[in-house]
């Protein structure tokens, strides 16, 4: 076998059986051989299992093949078979004879139609069931299909059906109940389940913006054209303009048109919640409408209960705020009256808003839904327009504002005219400082009211109504039964101010009103009308009433002059010092009107025009009364003589002119940061001219040369301690008035920089004109203090410093009487002045006081002509009782007195003796005053004549000539 080749395919078995049989007694080429056939066998299987590998679903495939073939023959065979057996019972049949087997064959039909219709029959009587279990699970598009088939059934295959008579009228009457489901769920999707969802990522641009082309959806778009008509007009309407409309266009969002339009209806039963896509809801009861046929019906139902359900909103949203703001631990009225209460009803507002942004959207899908049947249908059913909605919204939105606004009491009540003058056309009269105007052709006229307006004789605008609803040709019920759904409950109480509180939210939300009726050539709302009716005919004439009210007791009241000293009061107002009532009141009148402004900006201007009125009224009082105090009137012997130099203008420019007055103006105009401690020991330059200008002006008056003034009087003095703390008390009313108007009220009516020309520019300059007369006002009290002070203290000295003889015994040297009044009387006057003025004024008022003192009494050596040793001691003793109580007074050392005494001191030396101590010291006085010395020694002691006073004058003359 060793030599041989081996054997190939079938001959390997035969070769290795002849090699097993040929070579059996050698066992060593046997074991050779079965390895070999081992070692082959192994391949062969190896190559085996490869081959099977590559070619397993080649295999498979067969064998799936023949298994399926091997099925079709033996269906065929039997098929085969089956067409046998009925070829055989044909033959079978084709011998019988022909009407037979017509006969067969119609039972065989009559036999299937009743077995049909005993199956129409039990499913009739089933339906009733499966509807209320449709019904139930609001399956209402199967539940609707499934009534007008069988109903459809019934009164055709069935009409004849005596049995079926019961199921037939049931299912009447249920195919008639189901559209009063149908409308009532759809009313419940409009307006209660109505809502303002959030919106849903993803949305394109396109779907958002084709549902907003629609009236109702265009009014969620935030609209920029909101006209500023106050220059403070507050921000926060706009924000929520805008957040509403933003959260309206949210939803606008949810619901775009073309997909509406598109949208395939089909009903999810295994869906739990059925109501939880709003627009298709609506849009599956729209299609049951459709196949009932009453969708006619349907709209109808809705523009008549539309007006219904809009109030029954406002009612259930009341209720709700009510109960929320009692849990929170309010109470509503009439249990509280809280000033806080108005901020309720501004919260049911903003509620009603939303509700009815959302309950717009909801119609607006639904008339889509409609759209889309009219469409499927090939119907032209009239849909209700989309203004109607927006009209039964206005009306449930007037109903509760004219309840809360107490219409129906303003509507049957008369208003009293108000009793305001308009100086804000001729604000120029306020200047007329010599009063003759005031005093002949504003005393004795009658005034004129401010606004002239038609009364409202019904308690709503129902022409208005009428005339939007014509507009948009709607069918709403009247406002007959406007009152009939009046709230039974308030949650405050209902009055004409809480247009203030919700009018600017009101204002925004009708601007989307109109934005979305489109209205053009400046067409308004219905419920834009009614506002402004309201506010020209009922709210402005109130706060007229009201305003003329409190300028009356400003002006007229017993409490008016009525000082103001309550520490919280004028820690308020922002003042130290008391202020007078009437003020304080004209003040809190004025504040009113600047936050009106702010509350109705449509009527800013009438009440810019109104605080221009009370404050020119009440500066008329204030300058009415100043003139009184003064006695400024007919009889010119009683008037004070500080008002005549103020009013003579020539003497009124000097005193503005000295340094004293532009040092106070110059502390007024710093904001009071200067000091009040300012020294003025040594200063006698200061005062040096102003107290020879008061000398030389009572000098004139006193011998009668200043024409028309009266001479110096008691009558022309001041006297009345009450009179001087009320004109404290009006200084320091109309000073603080002045600047409220400043800091507060110019800069809130400031106009715009390019409006120079309009009416809010002139209420501007008005405004700043009666600060002007304000503040004038003010700084001519404070300057006629300063003069009364001065002209009492050269009433009461003069007399002293005149005086001729003072030749006194040593026990009559005592303080003149005059003196004594006099310091009495300044010391009344500071008291008074301190608390009813700022410590400055007071300052101003006292400094150089002890100057003019001063230069008073060292005139006396002109008018004595005999004096002794007790003469000097007695003008020493008075200049230091007044230097005393001044000090006392103005807390300062008062030096020019010091002097006066030093002065005086001098007249007990000889004319040598004097004239050594001036060649020493040098000349510490006057050249004059030395004179008047000189001349007095010369008239008090006899030894001293004529020729020797020569000799000392001259002596002075050279003096003084060296020291310069």
């Amino acid at each position: 076998m060793t030599s041989r080749t081996r054997p190939q395919g079938g001959m390997l078995l035969a070769a290795v059986l002849d090699s097993l049989r040929f070579e059996e007694s050698n066992l060593r080429q046997r074991a050779v051989e079965k390895q070999r056939i081992e070692k082959d066998f192994e391949e062969a299987d190896r190559r085996l299992d490869k081959i099977v590998d590559e070619n397993h679903d080649r295999i498979k495939d067969s064998v799936h093949t023949f298994t399926k073939i091997d099925s079709q023959v033996t269906a065929s065979m039997k098929r085969i078979g089956q067409l046998r057996e009925s070829l055989k019972e044909c033959k079978e049949l084709l011998k019988c004879k022909r009407d037979d087997l017509r006969k067969l064959w119609t039972e065989s039909l009559e036999i299937k139609l009743i077995l049909k219709m005993l199956d129409r029959i039990e499913e009739a009587k089933g339906v009733p069931e499966q509807y209320a279990r449709f019904i139930a699970n609001k399956h209402y598009l199967h539940a609707t299909e499934l009534v007008v088939n069988k109903v459809a059934v019934l009164n055709g295959e069935l009409s004849g059906v005596e049995a079926l008579q019961e199921v037939r009228r049931e299912l009447h009457e249920k195919e008639k109940g189901l559209t009063a489901v149908l409308v009532d769920e759809l009313h419940r999707h409009l307006y209660v389940k109505a809502a303002l969802p959030k919106r849903k990522p993803g949305r394109s641009a396109a779907a958002t913006s084709a549902v907003q082309q629609t009236p109702l959806a265009k009014s969620a778009t935030p609209h920029s054209s909101v006209k500023k008509t106050h220059s403070r007009s507050a921000s926060r309407s706009m924000t929520m303009a805008v957040a509403g409309a933003e959260a309206v266009a949210a939803q606008a969002a949810q619901i775009p048109a073309a997909d509406i339009l598109e949208e395939e209806i089909v009903e999810d039963v295994m869906c739990r919640d059925p109501e939880e896509n709003s627009s298709h809801f609506m849009a599956i009861l729209v299609e049951c409408l459709c196949k009932l046929g009453t969708v006619p019906d349907c709209i109808e139902a809705i523009k008549t209960r539309m007006n219904d359900e809009m109030k029954a909103i406002v009612e259930l949203l009341s209720e709700q705020v009510g109960k929320s703001a009692e849990k929170r631990g309010e109470s509503l009225f009439p249990q509280s009256s809280t000033p806080s209460q108005p901020k309720l009803l501004l919260e049911l507002l903003q509620l009603c808003f939303d509700k009815f942004r959302a309950v717009g959207l909801a119609h607006t899908t639904l008339l889509c839904h409609f759209k889309r049947s009219n469409q499927a249908y090939s119907r032209t059913i009239k849909l209700y327009p989309e203004a109607q909605v927006w009209s039964a919204i206005q009306y449930a939105l007037q109903l509760l504002l004219q309840e809360y606004f107490d219409y129906r009491n303003l509507a049957g009540g008369t208003k009293k005219a108000s009793s305001f003058s308009d100086h804000s056309s001729d604000v120029s009269i306020f200047f007329d400082t010599s009063g003759g105007r005031r005093r002949h052709g504003h005393g004795s006229g009658e005034k004129k009211t401010l606004f002239t307006f038609d009364r409202s004789s019904v308690a709503m605008n129902v022409s208005t109504y009428m005339r939007e609803k014509t507009k948009v040709d709607e069918v709403v019920p009247t406002l007959a039964m406007q009152h009939s759904h009046a709230l039974q409950a308030h949650l405050c109480k209902p009055q004409t101010s809480n247009v203030t509180v919700v009018y600017i939210a009101v204002e925004a939300y009708v601007k989307e009103i109109e934005q979305a009726l489109s209205l053009k050539d400046g067409k308004r709302c219905s419920l834009h009308e009614f506002l402004d009716d309201f506010l020209r005919k009922h709210y402005v004439d109130e706060v007229q009433n009201q305003l003329a009210e409190k300028l009356d007791s400003a002006t007229k009241g017993t409490e008016s002059h009525k000082h103001v000293t309550d520490e919280m009061a004028l820690k308020k107002a922002g003042s130290t010092k008391p202020l007078l009532q009437g003020c304080l009141t004209i003040w809190d009148c004025v504040t009113r009107l600047r936050q009106l402004m702010d509350q109705l900006p449509p009527c800013a201007h009438v009440f810019r025009r109104l605080t221009c009125s009370i404050l020119g009224t009440y500066y008329e009082h204030c300058l009415t009364i100043y003139r009184r105090c003064v006695r400024l009137g007919d009889d010119s012997s009683e008037t004070l003589l500080s008002a005549y130099w103020l009013l003579n203008s020539e003497i009124a420019d000097e005193f503005r002119s000295q340094p004293s007055w532009k040092q106070y103006i110059a502390y007024q105009q710093s904001s009071r940061k200067s000091t009040t401690g300012e020294a003025t020991d040594g200063v006698t330059s200061k005062f040096e001219a102003e107290s020879q200008l008061i000398l030389n002006t009572a000098s004139r008056d006193d011998d009668g040369s200043a024409g028309s003034m009266p001479p110096l009087s008691e009558s022309c003095i001041l006297g009345d301690r009450d009179v001087l703390r009320f004109l404290a008390g009006l200084q320091e009313s109309v000073e603080w008035l002045a600047m409220r108007i400043k800091k507060d009220l110019m800069p809130a009516l400031k106009p715009a920089e390019d409006e120079t020309d309009g009416e809010d520019a002139a209420q501007a300059r008005s405004i700043e004109e009666l600060y002007d007369i304000f503040s004038k006002l003010a700084s001519d009290i404070t300057l006629l203090l300063h003069i009364e002070l001065r002209i009492q203290c050269v009433y009461y000295l003069l007399p002293v410093a005149r005086r001729t003889n003072y030749i006194c015994e040593e026990d009559r040297v005592e303080v003149e009487p005059a003196v004594v009044q006099f310091n009495r009387k300044l010391s009344d006057m500071e008291e008074t002045l301190s608390v009813g003025l700022d410590v400055h004024k007071v300052k101003y008022m006292f400094d150089g006081l002890g100057h003019l003192i001063a230069i008073l009494m060292r005139s006396a050596t002109f008018f004595i002509q005999e004096i002794n040793a007790n003469g000097i001691k007695k003008l020493c003793r008075t200049i230091f009782s007044l230097q005393q109580n001044l000090t006392n007074l103005t807390m300062a050392r008062e030096v020019d007195l010091d002097r006066s005494r030093q002065y005086f001191e001098l007249l007990h030396l000889n004319g040598d003796e004097l004239l050594k101590i001036i060649a020493e010291q040098g000349p510490v006085f006057l050249e004059a005053e030395y004179e008047y010395a000189l001349r007095l020694m010369s008239r008090s002691h006899t030894h001293f004549n004529e020729k020797a006073l020569a000799v000392c004058l001259g002596k002075l003359k050279e003096i003084l000539t060296e020291a310069c």
